[in-house]
């Protein structure tokens, strides 16, 4: 499902500019000189352009073969290569002058190129990969019409593992050969360098060859980290704050206002992985945005238009690029993304005021919340799109968290006159729920469960906080795995707590609303190692990538 990465270093893409030849303007020859435009084409140039992957490790042997048999071999090396900025990407370029040739009737594949990979004699290990495979074709005269076929090398179902990838690819494309039938046709709008075609592969070749990077103004590190802050409801004041997990560098601007020239709204709601990128749900401003591993904004879905739906809270994601969106309307919506068209499909009700959702074993659970009034988990079949059964688990669910082959919830449970609440939380296993403690937050990572119970009395404003972890395997609490950390955190809220996946690093956010939260970092053993501002209020959630 996921295009977590592609097959390596192809990434090829060819421009021709062809010249007609000049015709007579005598009123008698017209249409003889109008045969002459649609079969004669002279000073033919076959612009071809590799990732730089590609040239340093096999050299091209290009086989050209015209309509009219015309034809010319030559071997491309990284020396013919030469850089050339195009629509403002800079992209290593060979020029191929194939001279003066012959079309025959329009609209037939008239030339035909085809490229064979000869791995070359640089021995050193493949350490990036670039998927695609591609051929444009431009021409300037705005009489006639080139396009191309465009090629994906895809995903090779052989490969098991990245190291098989790294070593093993140098091999599976050595002689591999590329055939592109490019046609030509007598209709439509012919695109120079600045077209419209060669704009669409440069601004492919960029996203592929940057990955994460494509579209970025600030330079971030492989090893990133985003922090989600809902700041102030009503405020339009969410951010992104973006750190370097690995120094704890942190970047106190919003990298998705720095990004994107724009606030990201109000009350961000939740932000997750997707696609070595991410998703984000902005609740106030009712929108859905993708964004790429550097927080570019590469799509927005408005929920606007959907007024019966609400306003959107949590996002998730299945196996077949289908994300699933609740909505404050009591619906849980589908937005298919699937070769990226991420484009609103169908909703399903599941109930009132669903908050968090969860894709678990082929199915997508939703916490249905009821804001006090209602108990259950619907889970949603994918396949039909309908709830297969609900699940009754506490007053007020509101947090989904999965461990291993474990599914967690935790709620809010009922509130008391003094409108404290006793925060259960528990395992739900073959459509059963059993309460395992008491916690306002959760999160799961390196097969524990780590809790925060933080409780305020109302009358005298003042919070009480314990830290502890479960660990899933034994189903034992450790209330002293948080070890040496901060004396503050015993008198403030935690408003999330986030795992690292890369280092089982352990991420405390406290903050009361008002003020600008702090993390506090712990290692996978749980013994403090630093605290920092999160540059925002409420700090909702942190999300790691690393390329």
């Amino acid at each position: 499902m996921k295009k977590l990465w592609y097959s390596f270093a192809m990434l090829l893409a060819l421009a021709m500019t062809v010249s007609f030849a000049a015709c007579s303007s005598d009123d008698d020859n017209k249409e003889s000189e109008k045969q002459k435009e649609e079969t004669g084409v002279s000073n033919v140039t076959y612009m071809v352009y590799a990732s730089n992957d590609l040239i340093n490790y096999f050299d091209l042997v290009m086989n050209y073969t015209g309509q009219q048999g015309s034809t010319l071999t030559k071997t491309l090396t990284k020396s013919d290569f030469k850089e050339k900025t195009i629509n403002g990407v800079s992209i290593p370029c060979a020029e191929v002058n194939i001279g003066e040739i012959t079309l025959g009737t329009v609209n037939e594949k008239a030339l035909k190129v085809s490229f064979t990979l000869q791995r070359n004699s640089n021995t050193d290990v493949f350490t990036t990969y670039v998927p695609l495979l591609a051929v444009y074709l431009s021409a300037t005269n705005a009489k006639r019409s080139f396009s191309s076929d465009t090629f994906y090398s895809g995903k090779d179902s052989e490969i098991s593992n990245s190291q098989d990838f790294l070593t093993t690819i140098p091999d599976r494309f050595n002689r591999r050969t590329f055939n592109f039938n490019l046609l030509y046709s007598a209709t439509g709008n012919i695109s120079g360098e600045d077209g419209d075609q060669l704009k669409r592969f440069t601004d492919r070749y960029s996203e592929l060859i940057l990955g994460w990077k494509s579209g970025s103004k600030v330079d971030l590190a492989n090893t990133r980290a985003f922090i989600l802050n809902e700041g102030t409801l009503g405020k339009n004041n969410s951010n992104i704050i973006y750190f370097d997990w690995a120094t704890n560098t942190v970047n106190t601007s919003c990298i998705y206002n720095q990004q994107n020239g724009k606030l990201l709204g109000d009350t961000g709601n939740d932000l997750i992985t997707y696609d070595e990128g991410l998703l984000v749900t902005v609740n106030g401003s009712n929108y859905v945005a993708w964004l790429n591993g550097s927080a570019v904004e590469k799509k927005r879905m408005s929920f606007a238009d959907y007024t019966n739906l609400g306003l959107v809270r949590d996002i998730t994601f299945d196996e077949d690029d289908q994300l699933f969106v609740s909505t404050t309307g009591g619906y849980v919506a589908y937005i298919d993304n699937r070769n990226g068209k991420f484009a609103f499909e169908d909703s399903i009700k599941v109930g009132t005021y669903p908050e968090d959702v969860i894709y678990f074993k082929g199915n997508v659970y939703c916490a249905v919340s009821g804001w006090g009034a209602d108990n259950r988990v619907a889970i949603i079949d994918t396949e039909d799109y309908t709830v297969k059964s609900y699940i009754d688990v506490m007053v007020n669910p509101d947090n989904l968290v999965k461990c291993d082959e474990h599914l967690f919830v935790q709620g809010y449970g009922p509130y008391a006159a003094d409108y404290s609440c006793p925060y259960p939380w528990g395992e739900i296993t073959d459509g059963t729920y059993k309460e395992l403690g008491n916690a306002s937050k959760i999160a799961a990572g390196n097969g524990k469960v780590f809790t925060a119970l933080s409780q305020t009395n109302w009358s005298t404003y003042t919070t009480t906080t314990t830290l502890a972890a479960y660990d899933v395997a034994t189903g034992t609490t450790d209330t002293g795995f948080f070890k040496n950390a901060p004396s503050s955190i015993a008198t403030t809220n935690v408003y999330s707590i986030s795992v690292n996946p890369y280092t089982n690093y352990v991420y405390v956010a406290s903050g009361d609303g008002y003020s600008e939260g702090t993390i506090h970092v712990f290692n996978a053993e749980g013994n403090y190692q630093a605290s920092f501002a999160c540059n925002g209020y409420c700090p909702n959630t942190i999300v790691f990538l690393k390329n």
